[in-house]
């Protein structure tokens, strides 16, 4: 066993015996962000916001907001930043921990399609440039992760191409110039081995790959795909992650021969959000370390500084650019620029996010979200406002930390005279401490656990 895995064992049963015991507060997450946006295909409008402490959504073009609870897609905002596609029907399609989840297009009930994308770790979605199909990457965390597909806007997945063995595959894309191509991008984890790097090139529609090596510097941890020319399928880029907690820049890396290989184009600490314009020509990258927005033009990689905002996340649709930025150093979380980023027009302040979305009560939403509207209230209190509890106080344990809602489409509602039939898996009870258990010991294993042979394709 590597250190590094007894020391985040040696975390989890902190974690664990400190939530078993009675009296003891757990911390209450993390502070309030936005992590990523996902645009409707099909209604220009609507905006969803991926944040850690569930999801936004706007009907309206961003003028207004509701808050929809991570508990009723079974995420817990304490460790997870699950990702979203919007459906063509309008319906959210989450990838988290717990495998998929897909709501209604109101957002009241919630569905988890069984198949291949069902409690696993759903990594990564991406929707198809071709179609209304969906794309995902899926990882029991001990064995080999597996490309899965829906074809039915999220409601049934089924598995594509073969097993990718040894590799945690962390991103995928799919090139919206040739519906062969997809990539992948992972590595193998520290264990009997460094650390390598490895993009994967399908172009079969993922029904066979070929491998190439990225090779990592110290420290570095996956190669993610961040970007393919929506022009060119040849063209694309990557980025190097590095730990949180590492402050040397990370590596941006380009290829224009299909991943077969790579050059480095840019550096940054605390790189997190890239985009490419839907020509090709404008490139963004932006830094949540306080370096940034950066824009390369005309297709060249001569990067010139554009904007000081600290940046958690860039989107392009059409000519606007989103950008998520950190909420506690300006007064809005998510923003949009008409100007290539020289300036940014607020859209979203989180300390303004209120009302749910209108369901009814026995909904899977309407049932569970109330409950943590009081855990919503006190982080904006705490990081927007006073600092102090809000009206009535808090009664103890903040119900987000790691506390899981078994509410939802499953199993069906029993008769009226048994009320919603619906519980919430309350703060110390033994439900609780055991789900937190069970995702601290899989995320060691997802994390950590390779013990994956060397041979890679």
């Amino acid at each position: 066993m590597t250190n590094d895995i007894r020391t985040t064992l040696l975390v989890a049963a902190t974690v664990f015996a400190s939530a078993v015991q009675p009296g003891r507060v757990r911390a209450h997450g993390r502070p309030p962000y936005i992590e990523r946006i996902a645009f409707d295909p099909t209604n220009e409008q609507r905006l969803v916001a991926q944040a850690s402490f569930g999801l936004i959504v706007s009907e309206d073009g961003g003028t207004s907001w509701r808050w929809v609870c991570s508990a009723v897609f079974r995420a817990d905002p304490t460790t997870e930043d699950p990702d979203v596609v919007v459906a063509d029907d309008g319906g959210l399609v989450i990838g988290a921990f717990d495998g998929v989840a897909r709501s209604s297009p109101d957002l009241c009930e919630w569905t988890f399609p069984d198949g291949p994308a069902r409690r696993v770790f759903v990594v990564d979605l991406e929707p198809d440039p071709f179609g209304s199909a969906i794309w995902g990457v899926a990882s029991t965390g001990t064995t080999a992760d597996v490309i899965v597909r829906s074809e039915d806007l999220g409601r049934s997945w089924e598995a594509v191409g073969p097993p990718i063995e040894d590799v945690l595959i962390e991103s995928m894309a799919r090139a919206a110039s040739d519906p062969g191509r997809v990539y992948l991008g992972g590595a193998i984890p520290l264990g009997a081995e460094p650390r390598r790097g490895f993009v994967f090139r399908s172009e079969d529609a993922g029904e066979t790959y070929t491998p190439v090596e990225v090779p990592l510097e110290d420290g570095e941890r996956f190669p993610l795909i961040v970007a393919v020319d929506p022009t060119e399928a040849d063209r694309v880029f990557i980025r190097v992650t590095r730990r949180g907690t590492d402050i040397r820049p990370e590596r941006l890396l380009y290829s224009d021969d299909g991943a077969l290989s790579f050059r480095e184009i840019f550096r940054l600490r605390g790189m997190r959000g890239v985009a490419l314009s839907e020509d090709g020509q404008r490139l963004w990258v932006g830094s949540a370390q306080g370096e940034g927005l950066h824009l390369a033009r005309g297709g060249s990689f001569d990067f010139e500084r554009v904007n000081d905002v600290d940046v958690r996340c860039v989107e392009v649709r059409g000519d606007e650019l989103w950008l998520c930025v950190d909420p506690h150093r300006n007064d809005y979380a998510l923003g949009r620029s008409m100007d290539e980023g020289a300036t940014v027009e607020p859209v979203l302040r989180l300390q303004d996010v209120a009302l749910l979305p209108e369901c009814p009560a026995c909904s899977a939403t309407g049932f569970t979200c109330p409950a943590w509207q009081d855990d919503l209230e006190f982080d904006q209190d705490q990081y927007f406002g006073s600092g102090m509890p809000p009206p009535g106080g808090m009664t103890g344990q903040p119900r987000d930390a790691g506390d899981i809602a078994l509410c939802g489409a499953e199993p069906p509602p029993p008769p009226p005279e048994m009320g919603c039939g619906c519980r919430v898996v309350r703060p110390g009870s033994r439900d609780s401490v055991a789900l937190l258990f069970i995702a601290l010991l899989v995320l060691v294993i997802r994390v950590r656990g390779s013990f994956f042979g060397p041979g890679v394709g």
